[in-house]
């Protein structure tokens, strides 16, 4: 498909198909699903709770916690949204730890 000859109409008609396409090819696959949660997002749910299950978590102060794993030890402070890492504070999400 060659956009170079066509009205920006018509490409952006074009470029709106396409993209529909997927969203609808995306959609269906997801109604296909059991349950709440497509199998690839259940699927790495499951792994990474099965790798957190070797955390120790000591509590130290109200909503303040230690976090082990052998040699690993960091500390989330979850009212301030903080933790030794600082991913979470430039994405927002809480990060698993390796």
């Amino acid at each position: 498909m060659s956009f170079s000859v066509k009205s920006i109409y018509t490409m952006l008609e074009d470029i709106r198909k396409l993209t529909g396409g997927r969203f609808v090819r995306r959609y269906e696959r997801g109604q296909g699903c059991e349950g709440k949660l497509v199998p690839h997002v259940f699927k790495r749910l499951m792994h990474i709770e099965m790798d957190n299950r070797n955390y120790n978590n000591l509590m130290y102060a109200r909503r303040e916690f230690d976090v082990l794993k052998g040699q690993i030890n960091f500390i989330i402070i979850l009212r301030d949204k903080f933790y030794d890492g600082k991913k979470w504070l430039k994405t927002g999400i809480p990060c698993k730890h390796d």
